[in-house]
């Protein structure tokens, strides 16, 4: 998992990959005031054969437990 986000020249966010059994998770976090993180969008990512599958997380409470992997791992 990467500890360090990654971020662009002039962006306010950082995106983290984080291995979920089959699958990853592109989530993207933006620093929030007081030492808070905040999800703004999460991917997932699987393998299908040769393809690769992408799935927007739209539902805050995936969204949420993502986080919290992250943060705790």
């Amino acid at each position: 998992m990467n500890r360090r986000g990654k971020s662009g020249a002039f962006d306010a966010s950082y995106a983290v990959t984080i291995p979920v059994e089959d699958c990853e998770y592109l989530l993207r976090l933006e620093p929030c005031k007081k030492r808070k993180l905040e999800a703004l969008q999460a991917v997932q990512v699987c393998r299908d054969g040769k393809e690769w599958r992408f799935k927007l997380i739209t539902d805050n409470l995936p969204r949420s437990a993502l986080l919290e992997l992250f943060l705790f791992r």
